[in-house]
């Protein structure tokens, strides 16, 4: 009987010691709750962990439909082609095709106008830098065009007109007649 008093109480002991240990965890659980509620109270902004902001006073300034107009046009000016050509030059007696290339004072871009050949790729002429306000009435090309209609192709290749910097070419399709 004495072994089965000592077992209860060895029993009763380490039934204590888990009872304790339960609580212990049960009361640092609840005090890392609170810790984390304090830590995410939303009532308290000071407690939020942000980036802080530059806070300035006033409205933010906002520009007008037309000032956003404006800048945009400036946006498109710069992408624009003001170029004239002759979409169907044809060759005269002396060899000459009347090309009527003109660089309007608007254009912002010098550029080079290649002319070739949709069939066969081949460059037929070249122009000079043609600055804006300039302009080329007519020009001898390299080759000889075939007697008819020669579909060709005319390239744009803008420069910047401050360094002469290539900026990008464009194309499009025309008829010459010799």
């Amino acid at each position: 009987m004495a072994a089965n008093k000592e077992e209860n109480k060895n029993s009763k002991v380490k039934k204590t010691a888990v009872a304790i240990i339960i609580l212990l965890l049960l009361l640092l659980s609840f005090v890392f709750l609170i810790k984390l509620k304090e830590g995410s109270d939303m009532s308290n902004p000071n407690t939020i962990p942000v980036e802080k902001p530059v806070i300035e006073e006033g409205e933010i300034e906002r520009k007008s439909v037309e000032e956003i107009k404006q800048e945009l046009q400036k946006i498109v000016d710069k992408s624009m082609i003001n170029t004239r050509l002759n979409a169907r030059p044809y060759c005269d007696e002396q060899g000459y095709y009347n090309l009527l290339i003109e660089s309007t004072n608007r254009n912002i871009l010098n550029y080079v106008l290649e002319y070739q050949r949709v069939d066969t790729g081949e460059t037929i002429w070249k122009s000079p830098m043609i600055e804006p306000n300039q302009n080329i009435k007519k020009a001898k090309i390299f080759t000889t065009l075939p007697k008819g209609e020669t579909k060709c192709r005319v390239i744009y290749h803008g420069f910047r007109r401050e360094d002469n910097q290539y900026i990008g070419f464009t194309s499009w399709q025309i008829k010459m007649y010799s």
